[in-house]
């Protein structure tokens, strides 16, 4: 899956009970559309992630995507914060 493609995908486009992202052909760089499994580890997350943002149809965009896991590496405790006085 392409940078481009995921950073437009919409939540209609997720269905974890198949554990696949659906891809629109105008969202694909080669205009063709597909499904793209996604790993059970993958469904969990996103599941988690819309349940608890509440995403309905609203695009999710990489700067989201960035933030969204590294709050989720911090809370399972994989990046200690160090705060530093300037």
């Amino acid at each position: 899956m392409r940078v481009c493609e995921l950073v437009d995908i919409k939540r209609q486009h997720v269905d974890i009970k198949t554990m696949s992202i659906r891809l629109e052909a105008a969202d694909t760089k080669t205009r063709v559309g597909r499904v793209v499994p996604i790993s059970p580890r993958a469904a969990k997350l996103l599941s988690e992630y819309m349940a608890e943002t509440k995403i309905t149809n609203k695009r999710v965009r990489s700067h989201t995507l960035r933030h969204t896991s590294t709050l989720f590496n911090i809370m399972n405790g994989m990046i200690r914060l160090v705060c530093s006085g300037f």
